[in-house]
């Protein structure tokens, strides 16, 4: 059941708007191509394999945005495939579908914390001027101006730095930012979309929240194993923010227990009664 659940999140009429026709037939034939696999391990890792063997363009948003899928997959090696973010970050959408469009559209300056391979930083390029890229991990950093020179985007900074405290990847954490440091750091008064997503070290960076006052929009996943994520909500809410919390099927829950992903916008004056 999660398995076919998890087909017709990544295979439903949004993978064709942004796929396009032919990469959406391309799409179908790797997943009928690792078919055995994916029914066997429930996962379209196989598929992502495939599809990661060529540049990748995609309309997100309406706006053309390309991934060099072949380079990024020849640079790291982690076992996982840079389609499979674009699964999850472009099809399915999982930091935006939930936030309104204008936020997305008006978003100039963007902090992209927990940057990976870049994904959401490059999937902002049509609208953004500056993108601030966070990843600890400094063999990213290359994969994400790659993708940054394919789309003609000379406004992104790479920063290397692990952002908060505890979670999944403390071991890692060499050079630590406090939020108010990473802003300062860059020059930034102000964030118009701020996405975060390291894996557990995020609670800690909500205990002193008055960076708050400088992001205009927030889009997080939360990993409850590691905090409770009523931590993070109170102060959004304090702040200002109209808060919704989604599950791990990105519907949107009252249930904060169920929590894997929190977007958080400041409401236009049509939402304020």
């Amino acid at each position: 059941m999660r398995a076919l659940r998890k087909l017709a999140l990544n295979f439903s009429p949004r993978a064709c708007r942004v796929l396009g026709v032919g990469g959406y037939a391309r799409y179908g034939a790797a997943l009928l191509r690792a078919a055995p696999t994916v029914i066997r391990r429930g996962e379209l890792r196989d598929v992502d394999r495939l599809m990661g063997r060529r540049v990748v363009r995609v309309r997100y948003r309406g706006r053309p945005v390309t991934f060099d899928c072949l380079f990024m997959d020849a640079h790291i090696r982690d076992g996982t495939y840079a389609f499979g973010l674009i699964r999850e970050l472009a099809i399915r959408d999982c930091y935006l579908r939930h936030m309104p469009a204008a936020v997305v559209t008006s978003a100039r300056r963007v902090i992209d914390i927990g940057a990976n391979r870049g994904t959401f930083s490059t999937l902002l390029t049509p609208w953004a001027q500056r993108i601030v890229a966070v990843e600890v991990l400094p063999e990213m950093a290359q994969v994400i101006q790659h993708n940054m020179r394919v789309n003609h985007f000379t406004g992104c900074s790479v920063v290397q730095a692990f952002m908060g405290s505890g979670g999944k990847i403390a071991g890692l954490a060499q050079s630590t930012m406090t939020m108010p440091q990473l802003l300062d750091s860059q020059g930034l008064e102000a964030v118009d979309l701020l996405k975060m997503d390291i894996e557990g070290s995020e609670f800690a960076l909500f205990a002193d929240s008055r960076w708050l006052d400088r992001v205009g929009a927030l889009t997080m996943e939360v990993h409850p194993q590691w905090g409770d994520p009523a931590t993070v909500l109170g102060p959004l809410r304090d702040h200002g923010f109209t808060c919704r919390v989604m599950d791990q099927n990105l519907t949107v829950v009252s249930n904060v227990r169920q929590a894997e992903f929190i977007c958080a916008h400041r409401p236009a004056p049509t939402e304020i009664r």
